[in-house]
């Protein structure tokens, strides 16, 4: 029996599913000649500041095996065989973790009724300094070894939506649809890389409902988590931030965020069309 495939890309500087077959594309980028601020224009894209420098096709069930060594509890940074120089990255979950560390759960959120159930921590770390956010609100918080810095990331980008707050008790007795009908009615936060110290990538989007299948799986392991069921945040922009200034705005995501490292970022995204074999991992 043959599974679905992912591909991997890497970018510089800057079961069976049946009938439709489906792949995942890992996408890898790095930072493309510096990132200076004088090209600051909304209309400004990815590929303004992102090279592509390779890709890999990777089977489902590889794919399986990679994004359980990434969320393993003890793997705060992994790679993926094959894709560039085999550069190791940072997790996600790794960010995630230095953020809950240095920031915890902001009271803008935790004070809010029914968030603090809801919401998930997301970080990154670059050196020695520490993005936090968390995903319902578009407040980018940075710590660095002496602690919090005076400025956050606050300005939202023109196709966010903010979560509404909800009342006390408002969903004592919310059926799922009402809850869906809720969560899918704002914008969430899906990511956040560190390339370097000064650059940051926020990736956002939306929450979508995900079938039971295999591609469904997959599509919520590389797409992101959500403790709402039969529910998965999936990307659909990313803002490039240089020292706090926003010079990328909501640029089509290139995939879901799977890793970063100096000068690097990895995103994944499910293709139609493309098959791997089990096990494979082989350059497209």
């Amino acid at each position: 029996m043959s599974a679905a495939g992912s591909n991997i890309v890497s970018r510089g500087a800057g079961g069976m599913r049946s009938p439709k077959k489906v792949s995942t594309c890992l996408v890898a980028g790095a930072l493309a000649v510096g990132c200076s601020e004088h090209g600051y224009h909304h209309h400004v894209g990815w590929h303004d500041y992102f090279d592509t420098v390779d890709k890999l096709h990777v089977a489902d069930s590889a794919l399986v095996r990679l994004l359980e060594q990434r969320d393993s509890p003890r793997a705060d940074l992994w790679r993926v065989p094959g894709l560039g120089s085999g550069a190791w990255l940072s997790s996600p979950s790794a960010g995630a973790r230095a953020a809950d560390a240095m920031m915890g759960l902001p009271p803008d959120v935790g004070n809010v009724p029914y968030w603090p159930s809801w919401v998930s921590i997301l970080g990154a770390k670059a050196g020695l300094t520490v993005y936090g956010a968390t995903d319902f609100a578009y407040v980018v918080r940075a710590y660095g070894n002496d602690g919090p810095w005076p400025d956050s990331i606050i300005t939202a980008p023109p196709s966010w939506r903010q979560a509404r707050r909800p009342r006390r008790g408002e969903f004592e007795n919310a059926s799922v649809s009402e809850l869906r009908a809720y969560f899918s009615s704002f914008s969430v936060i899906t990511s956040l890389a560190a390339v370097s110290e000064d650059v940051l990538i926020v990736s956002h989007g939306r929450l979508v409902d995900v079938s039971d299948d295999l591609a469904g799986r997959l599509d919520q392991m590389v797409g992101s988590r959500r403790t709402s069921p039969g529910m998965s945040a999936v990307s659909e922009k990313v803002n490039v931030y240089v020292n706090g200034r926003r010079l990328i705005t909501d640029a089509p995501a290139p995939g879901e965020l799977l890793g970063s490292g100096p000068g690097r970022v990895v995103f994944g995204r499910r293709i139609a069309g493309r098959t791997g074999y089990p096990g494979s991992c082989t350059p497209a």
